[in-house]
């Protein structure tokens, strides 16, 4: 229960100074919540009325904490530190977004260079080096923003069942772990003796069964929980 209330609160690092071990992946939300606290603070960067200087400190800013970022890989730096880097970067593409920068050259080679960018940045590693490291970021920024201003990223990621899964991602973050866990015995049971054939029907049925039951979750608790109302509703229905 001590844990579970620390949780509830998004203090379980801050006060045992570990994961949830109500929900381990949830380390995530605490870190959210430090940056929601903080972020009308980090909006007066936006104060800066030239543009060139208000990028030039938002890049530096973000450099530095990337650096940061890295090496606490290594240290016991809390983890809202580390994470700044990316959300400085996700406050700098808005910035872009809003100043309507384009970026130069036809777009359907930015089209294809954001479907290479999708297929392979889980492959660069990035644990041990750091300019990998940064360039995942840099990548994956640039990913991003080709999304929101690319009309054709943008009409791919329009296609229904695209915005679905993405809808609901949140729910397959939090429940993935679990369900893996719950459906590998019953998967063991079907031997397949050809390693590449159960790599693939394993996977493929790993992800099936995440689908389904994040999609469940996703209906039954965190959609209704996105109405600023939900406890009224709760208590009404009750």
């Amino acid at each position: 229960m001590p844990h579970l209330g620390a949780s509830a609160i998004y203090c379980h690092k801050l006060i045992y100074g570990s994961k949830s071990t109500i929900l381990g992946v949830a380390w995530s939300l605490e870190v959210e919540v430090r940056f929601y606290i903080l972020a009308p603070f980090l909006a007066y960067l936006y104060k800066i009325k030239k543009q060139g200087a208000r990028y030039f400190i938002f890049i530096i800013l973000i450099i530095l904490f990337t650096s940061i970022g890295f090496t606490s890989l290594y240290t016991k730096l809390p983890m809202f530190i580390s994470a700044l880097g990316w959300f400085l970067t996700g406050m700098l593409l808005c910035d872009m977004y809003l100043s309507k920068i384009c970026l130069p050259g036809k777009e359907t080679y930015w089209y294809v260079a954001a479907l290479f960018i999708f297929i392979f940045s889980p492959f660069l590693l990035t644990l041990y080096i750091f300019l990998p490291f940064v360039l995942k970021l840099v990548l994956l920024a640039l990913l991003f923003y080709i999304g929101i201003t690319n009309q054709k990223m943008k009409k791919l990621l329009s296609i229904q069942w695209v915005t679905i899964i993405g809808g609901m991602c949140y729910s397959i973050y939090l429940l993935q772990f679990i369900i893996m866990s719950g459906s590998l015995p019953f998967l063991q049971r079907v031997k397949i003796s050809n390693q590449w054939v159960g790599f693939f029907a394993y996977s493929i049925a790993i992800v099936i069964l995440v689908l389904i039951f994040s999609m469940i979750f996703y209906k039954v608790i965190e959609q209704p929980c996105m109405r600023k109302d939900w406890y009224k509703r709760l208590f009404r229905k009750g």
